[in-house]
């Protein structure tokens, strides 16, 4: 069918109408069951719709299932956490400089989080090794002295 024009609505954002002529659905034997109570065949879509369907082309390719994979155990965990534990679930603050800053510090918050995890366990690593180390020095000295200082 032939392109006729744009629509715009507000609901529903800028359309491309489809018309096929009116002889042309006059005359055609399946007009009865295609379109019975109008005068012509007429198809609406979005404006966007070759976006749309290269954005699913894409998500449905090997590649674009691999990153939603990806995305879907790292990203999307953090994003609910936020949501959950962190207070995002509603931002009580007006403007996107305030729903920014709500956002950064949630973010600052749930890193700090995990940076202590981690660093709580290497730390304790590091004083089991010492105290070994150091079990090890008791004996001797000097060699007691070149394994604590000089490694």
């Amino acid at each position: 069918m032939p392109f006729k024009t744009f629509a715009s609505y507000a609901e529903t954002g800028l359309l491309k109408i489809y018309r096929a002529d009116y002889q042309a659905c006059q005359q055609c034997p399946l007009k009865a069951t295609c379109v019975p109570k109008n005068q012509y065949r007429q198809i609406i879509r979005t404006a966007y719709d070759p976006f749309y369907r290269r954005a699913l082309e894409r998500q449905q390719s090997r590649r674009g299932k691999r990153m939603k994979r990806l995305r879907q155990r790292t990203v999307e965990p953090v994003l609910g956490s936020l949501v959950d534990y962190y207070g995002l679930r509603k931002i009580n603050v007006r403007g996107k400089a305030g729903a920014h800053k709500v956002m950064l510090m949630a973010a600052i918050a749930f890193n700090l989080k995990k940076y202590m995890k981690f660093t709580t366990k290497s730390t304790l690593g590091q004083a089991i090794a010492l105290k070994a180390e150091w079990s090890l020095s008791s004996q001797d000295t000097f060699l007691g002295f070149g394994v604590l200082f000089l490694n």
